[in-house]
């Protein structure tokens, strides 16, 4: 139970990650035009 929970967290925070690096992405692409 315990290893799921840990799995669910984890893909939650790869979401936020994801998110942060797409429009970290989308501002330094901004940048360089």
């Amino acid at each position: 139970m315990g290893y799921i929970k840990k799995s669910n967290e984890d893909k939650e925070q790869n979401k936020l990650f994801l998110f942060l690096v797409r429009k970290n992405g989308i501002i330094i692409w901004m940048h360089t035009i």
